[in-house]
């Protein structure tokens, strides 16, 4: 069943604080019971007194008491690494908008472009060498004059 692999992510802190609880209670009311279960057998008036059995008690106790703290301090520490984690992305985010900002920002104009382009051709005629490239579409058209001033050889006008 797909149906339980779809868990929107607004509710993904909420089912996870669910879920800690809920191990969190389960572990308490297991240990509380077999403490109840215990506790007669060992502590009990009538039988002798067996050492190893009331340390082996407490040592449980104990246990099951640092086990849920573990468990908690565990999520914690999660939920702290997630914030991190969420904050270092969002710090990512900004600083790749702001590099394609200043980017943008860097890039020579139209006109510098159209300055550049002439000279490349005029230093091209002198040489005698062709150019190469593309010319995307352009907002103001290049003067013919200007072009045209020293045309290559074989080149009619």
């Amino acid at each position: 069943m797909h149906f339980f692999d779809r868990i929107p992510s607004g509710s993904l802190e909420r089912r996870e604080m669910q879920l800690i609880l809920t191990a969190s209670v389960a572990i308490i009311v297991l240990a509380g019971g077999l403490v109840l279960f215990m506790y007669p057998v060992v502590f009990s008036p009538t039988m002798p007194t067996n050492r190893a059995l009331a340390i082996a008690f407490v040592g449980f106790c104990v246990l099951s008491v640092l086990l849920t703290g573990y468990l908690i301090d565990r999520q914690k520490t999660i939920q702290r690494l997630r914030y991190r984690i969420a904050e270092d992305r969002m710090r990512s985010s900004h600083a790749l908008k702001q590099a394609s900002a200043d980017l943008l920002h860097a890039l020579p104009d139209f006109d510098s472009f159209q300055d550049r382009l002439s000279m490349e051709y005029m230093l091209g005629v002198r040489r005698r060498r062709g150019m190469s490239g593309s010319s995307p579409s352009m907002r103001r058209p290049v003067s013919v004059k200007s072009v045209f001033l020293f045309p290559p050889r074989g080149f009619c006008v």
